[in-house]
């Protein structure tokens, strides 16, 4: 009997090592894999070839305090007009003059540009007027312009180089159907005073006192009739 017990006891120990056998398991240790970084070459960025804002072609330029940029355009007129019908409308051929050049401050005693119509002449030969029945003349008109502000001026060459000529037609066309024109050109007098190439001078003090004495008497010719 004890002999049967003990190769039971020797039994139970042997499957009890061999369940502990393989209940254990291996341990591996966790491989390392080699993290690659890559390299990014940096986008080298080149300049364009047309850059967005194209740079002025008149740079600003500085004006000294008293001076002025000075100009004279001198437009061609044909129609049935002379020089006394320019001087008779001088006012609106200078503000057609003024919006054809985009300034907003700009006049005969404009504050940023002043014009002036200088000169005013007849062109038109003989034959040309037999040709047009005497109802057409060709005009040289030049208006002259005194330019304080730098801005102004830039505006003013830019305009000139390309809208001007046909923003004058247009507007002349529509303030005088019968009148054409046909060429503008200009010429740059450079920096000066302003008043003098306006032939707008001071007057002296004796035509200041024949002006009191021209107001006086016709103040004495206004009394003397009243009374």
């Amino acid at each position: 009997m004890s002999t049967n017990w003990l190769a039971l006891l020797l039994a139970v120990l042997l499957v009890s090592m061999a369940l502990c056998q393989n209940d254990t398991t291996t341990t591996e240790a966790p491989s390392v894999e080699t993290t690659q970084y890559f390299t990014i070459s940096p986008t080298t960025l080149r300049p364009t070839a047309n850059p967005s804002v194209a740079p002025t072609k008149s740079p600003t330029i500085a004006i000294e305090d008293g001076q002025s940029a000075l100009y004279k355009v001198t437009t061609k007129l044909s129609g049935a007009l002379d020089c006394d019908f320019v001087e008779k409308n001088k006012g609106p051929f200078i503000i057609i003059f003024c919006s054809a050049c985009d300034l907003p401050y700009c006049g005969l005693h404009g504050e940023g540009a002043r014009v002036d119509i200088t000169e005013c002449t007849a062109i038109a030969s003989d034959a040309r007027r037999r040709l047009l029945q005497d109802t057409s003349a060709l005009l040289d008109v030049t208006f002259s312009v005194a330019i304080k502000d730098a801005n102004d001026l830039n505006t003013f060459e830019q305009t000139l180089e390309t809208s001007f000529q046909d923003s004058f037609q247009t507007e002349v066309s529509v303030e005088y159907s019968f009148i054409t024109v046909t060429e503008v050109s200009s010429v740059n007098e450079g920096t000066g005073d302003g008043d003098e190439f306006l032939g707008d001078t001071e007057p002296s003090f004796g035509e200041r006192l024949e002006g009191s004495y021209a107001v006086v008497g016709i103040i004495c010719i206004v009394i003397g009739t009243t009374w």
